[in-house]
């Protein structure tokens, strides 16, 4: 029996290592799983040994046999009908639709979890513009568009917010983190929305389609600004300064606009205090704010950290590329008062005025 035990290792090309039995391929060898402490017992008979040896069996068919389990709800196909049947299961998920509300869900016990949500009375009114709210914290947060309280505060330089995530993007500014990564390029950035917008230049995606020509862009704003293209009006500035009568399309332009105003203050303050002003090393010329030293820097670095999306050209100040990326959107917000003629950027609109005297 011994004899023919033998045989039969030799003859499958298996070998016995301790209480395993290997079988030796042509791509790896593969331990047998059935292999146990009474193995001898177990291959005490050739045709024994033969039926037992479903692991072999299985690892030979993944050189013998083709692809030919296939899925008739996908172009996918397998060599084993177990692996088919695995596979199945993505395509009988059953999906619990919400009735109120569309949402859908894979699992019963998450769409019950969500009806309570509809279920529960807003029991939380705000006594300004009669919102109502099913939690009082919402209330509270909303509460602060009414009073204009803004609890959370910048160490660094005294900004106030009324919400705290806004607190935590705003502090970003300070410690330069940026933790949301692209993944085609090394840019990251502080915010995710700017990083969702970023992706728009990878993928080649301009969802956003003008309904008087063909155009499609990759922001909102840009379709905005090129909808004036078409109904001639010109944009609506609601943001007026109360230092001056320059009115803004974005808030964030009249609060950058107003450094202008807060320089002059300094400028005052450095001249009755005898401060130091930052000076450039190169040419002597001083400056009332340090960040005006660094922009002006650049001019002898020739440095260009703002880069357009969709041509790769540099600018070394953050403006003159936000006026570059109206050439691509078609949008021109300078209008001439004069007459009806619109341009994309400031200079060419002082230009054309000239043309009026």
């Amino acid at each position: 029996m011994y004899k023919k035990f033998l045989i039969l290792l030799k003859h499958h090309n298996l070998k016995i290592i301790g209480h395993h039995v290997i079988f030796w391929c042509c791509c790896a060898s593969v331990t047998q799983c059935y292999a146990t402490d009474h193995l001898g017992n177990e291959l005490h008979r050739e045709e024994h040994f033969v039926n037992k040896n479903k692991c072999v069996n299985k690892h030979h068919k993944k050189h013998t046999t083709e692809n030919q389990f296939g899925c008739d709800q996908c172009e996918k196909r397998f060599n084993q009908s177990d692996k088919l049947v695995a596979h199945l299961r993505f395509h009988k998920v059953v999906k619990h639709v919400c009735i109120l509300c569309d949402k859908s869900f894979s699992q019963r016990v998450s769409l019950v979890k969500h009806l309570k949500y509809h279920n529960r009375e807003k029991n939380y009114v705000c006594n300004q513009c009669k919102k109502d709210f099913r939690h009082r914290s919402v209330l509270v947060a909303h509460m602060r568009i009414h009073t204009g309280e803004k609890p959370y505060s910048c160490d660094q330089c005294n900004k106030c917010f009324a919400h705290r995530s806004h607190l935590v993007t705003h502090l970003r500014i300070h410690t330069g983190e940026k933790p949301y990564s692209c993944s085609h390029c090394n840019r990251s950035f502080s915010q995710s929305n700017d990083l969702a917008l970023h992706l728009g230049t990878h993928t080649g995606e301009k969802p956003y389609k003008c309904n008087e020509c063909e155009m499609s862009f990759a922001r909102k704003s840009y379709l905005v600004n090129h909808m004036t293209i078409h109904t001639g009006e010109s944009l609506k500035k609601p943001y007026s300064c109360s230092q001056c009568p320059n009115s803004y399309i974005r808030k964030y332009h009249l609060v950058r606009h107003s450094i202008i105003h807060t320089r002059e203050k300094r400028h005052t303050l450095n001249l009755d205090t005898n401060q130091t002003r930052p000076s450039c090393n190169h040419c002597k010329k001083s400056f009332c704010l340090r960040s005006q030293l660094v922009r002006h820097m650049r001019i002898h670095t020739e440095e260009k950290p703002y880069i357009c999306n969709l041509c790769d050209r540099g600018f070394s100040r953050n403006d003159t590329l936000s006026e570059h990326l109206r050439t691509h959107s078609g949008s021109k917000l300078h209008p001439c008062n004069l007459c009806s003629k619109s341009y994309s950027k400031k200079v060419d609109l002082k230009k054309h005025i000239l043309t009026h005297k």
